[in-house]
């Protein structure tokens, strides 16, 4: 947001007026630990302090007074120290009531006046202040009364009043200090205010502010602060991407007679949203610099297969072709899925994952480095140190969420500048989408295939009379079953129904040979042996953990069971309701649960859309979460938020391309910004120089 004076970079926090060893080892506990960070440390909420009134006026609820002390009576009892302030004015008198605060009879004494704000409560025949806010009256300008005040997430030991004071007197010692990364001439176009009046109307709102815009963090000042988390990001992935496409890729043909091989492979013709991001993916293939595309798509839309076709026409430029996906499982669902559409094509199909026998892995590690491979899939082995490609040129990433940077950034430094379609079945607002990945361009499925029916989604709660009666009407029409716990075991300190006692209980009813028991904790031709008899074979139900979350693909699966499905996000559970639905039996998903009443099942149970979904999902969880801001190393945001911004993403848009008309990208009055840029993305920076 801001660069410091660079002689202020290792300024020793305490010795900024009333910080001290003590309030810094306090400020420590919430990772503040320089002038910056608590100049950044943001107000949660805000109290509006600035009508004054006199005692006769007050009810319960939160006020502001001023009053002079009268007594002060200290209660010593068996229980906590009590202290009875008791003020007064022209029209009453109130005891504040403070609890082992001994400090309050060596400060205050009588016809001290006062500055009092806080709750007011009811109790015992009178109204009462219980432990207020308070200063005495004579400093020129309080800044905890009288006011809007700001409202900070503490630490023990921490006061509000003191915590104010601390950040006003880090203020005004920095806020000369600080010097504004965006431009003037930008700053004037889009009626930006400083970075130093911002910062101290952040924490220290004008009087005549209106409290509603404060408290909606809509004022002119907390605006630019927000809109600079969302520009700086998108100005960093804007230099990334200028970068990216300065570098010489690797420029594809268009091979027609193998493209349409393997669409006469296909059993179905690609819907028009599939053909329209194949359409935008192969254009890029054909550019000389790099491809890294975001191609979104709810469960189900037919994401992979528009993968394979621009993996295809990669093999047929004679490259080869990485697919990474985060478990065994789909790694092995994936392998099988793209074994069946390249069936006589003459293309070679490798799987490797870390828990294969020794004697296959280095067979399959010696194929790639060979080039006996043309497209290989697998989990993070694909990344690993001894893994070499003799030629890649096209890396998929399929549930990007699930890998870090530093894992993709290896993936792709396995090639020399490969294009890469990274795949995501979190659907996601275009606002947070450009700002998260800004240095990608984007495909969207927007559309599922045709003749995909609704899945009916009911919870059940605690009635497995009627969950076992479900099970056996599915079976009972030769279909098949996914019932999913969210543990392996029963244990001691969490209460839930396990996988293993399901599987046990399920076995007693309908035999060892109609269910299966599917975990993480099974050896990988264990976990493969069960998926291969669960689609292929005799099994009818297949009981597991979220290990099936993603691309589990069984057309004769016609009902999905959550069991504990209050302990599973809205992701997850959309994900795992994607699981059926895939043929031509009507099918269903049970949210079985413990608890009558449910936000999240509700969502399920409502909405179907990926992208409805998804909107809930933000509201109730927050994107950093959702989106593993923390893995994809994008700094989390302190005040942006999707809903309420989602505006000021196009803002910063527009900024940005004012700079470039404006300036060079290296010009003098981009210094400070491509500085800011450099050190707070400082990783990311670093991973981009692979590409």
């Amino acid at each position: 947001m801001f660069l410091l004076d660079p002689q202020l970079k290792d300024f020793d926090l305490q010795y900024v007026k009333g910080i001290g060893p003590h309030n810094k080892k306090l400020l420590r506990r919430k990772n503040i630990e320089s002038v910056k960070e608590l100049l950044t440390f943001f107000p949660r909420d805000y109290e509006d302090r600035r009508e004054v009134v006199n005692i006769g006026q007050l009810n319960t609820g939160e006020y502001t007074i001023k009053a002079r002390i009268i007594e002060i009576i200290a209660h010593r009892t068996r229980g906590p120290l009590r202290i009875d302030v008791i003020v007064g004015d022209d029209t009453g008198r109130m005891p504040l009531v403070f609890f082992n605060q001994k400090y309050i009879t060596k400060v205050l004494k009588n016809d001290d006046e006062l500055l009092i704000s806080g709750k007011v409560e009811f109790n015992y025949g009178r109204l009462f202040f219980n432990n207020p806010d308070w200063e005495k009256v004579g400093l020129e300008s309080s800044i905890n009364h009288g006011r809007i005040v700001p409202v900070y997430p503490l630490t023990e030991g921490m006061s509000q009043n003191r915590m104010r004071n601390i950040v006003y007197n880090c203020l005004t010692f920095a806020k000369d200090k600080l010097m504004d990364p965006i431009p003037e001439k930008i700053r004037d176009e889009f009626g930006l205010p400083r970075i130093n009046y911002a910062l101290i109307r952040m924490h220290f709102p004008k009087h005549d502010e209106e409290f509603s815009m404060v408290s909606s963090f809509s004022t002119a000042y907390q605006r630019r602060l927000i809109l600079d988390e969302v520009f700086l990001l998108q100005y960093f992935w804007g230099r990334k991407k200028l970068a990216v496409k300065r570098k010489k890729g690797i420029a594809f043909k268009i091979n027609a007679p193998a493209l349409d091989k393997i669409y006469a492979n296909l059993p179905w013709e690609l819907t028009d949203a599939q053909a329209n991001a194949l359409k935008e993916i192969l254009a890029d293939m054909e550019k000389k610099e790099p491809m890294n595309r975001l191609l979104q798509g709810d469960v189900g839309s037919g994401k992979t297969v528009v993968s394979l076709i621009a993996m295809i026409n990669a093999v047929a430029n004679g490259y080869q072709c990485a697919m990474m996906v985060p478990t065994e499982v789909l790694a092995q669902q994936h392998y099988v899925k793209i074994l069946n559409f390249i069936r006589g094509l003459g293309i070679n199909l490798g799987l490797i994952y870390s828990k294969m026998k020794k004697k296959e892995y280095d067979e399959t590690t010696r194929k790639i480095a060979e080039g006996e491979f043309d497209i290989i899939v697998g989990t993070h082995a694909l990344f690993q140190s001894n893994i070499e490609f003799k030629k890649l040129g096209f890396v998929v990433i399929d549930e990007q969420h699930r890998f870090g940077v530093e894992q993709r950034m290896e993936m792709i430094g396995k090639g020399v500048r490969p294009d890469v379609l990274v795949m995501s079945a979190t659907p996601i607002p275009r606002s947070l989408a450009l700002t998260l990945y800004g240095d990608m361009d984007f495909s969207i499925i927007d559309k599922l295939p045709g003749g995909r029916k609704k899945i009916e989604t009911l919870t059940l709660f605690r009635d497995q009379d009627a969950l076992l009666s479900l099970i056996k009407e599915h079976i009972g029409r030769g279909e098949k079953v996914f019932v999913v716990f969210p543990l392996i075991e029963e244990t001691e300190k969490v209460d839930l129904l396990s996988a293993q006692n399901g599987y046990d209980a399920l076995v007693d009813l309908f035999g060892v040979k109609c269910v299966g028991l599917l975990h993480g904790r099974m050896k990988s031709p264990e976990k493969m042996d069960i998926m291969d008899s669960f689609a292929y074979g005799d099994l009818s139900v297949l009981v597991s953990t979220t290990v099936i979350e993603v691309g589990i693909d069984v057309p004769e699966a016609s009902l999905m069971v959550v069991m504990n499905a209050e302990r599973f996000g809205l992701s997850q559970l959309h994900q795992l309701r994607g699981r059926v639905g895939r043929g031509a039996a009507a099918s269903k998903c049970v949210l079985y649960t413990e608890v009558p009443i449910n936000e999240r099942l509700n969502v399920m149970v409502k909405y179907s859309d990926g992208f409805d979904i998804s909107q809930k999902d933000f509201k109730l969880r927050g994107p950093g979460e959702i989106m593993g801001t923390a893995q994809s190393g994008v700094p989390p945001f302190k005040l942006f938020n999707v809903f309420r911004d989602r505006q000021l993403v196009e803002t910063a848009r527009k900024m940005i391309s004012s700079i470039r008309k404006i300036y060079d990208e290296d010009a003098e009055e981009l210094k400070d910004l491509n500085r800011l840029v450099k050190e707070y993305y400082e990783q990311k920076m670093k991973y981009s120089e692979i590409l």
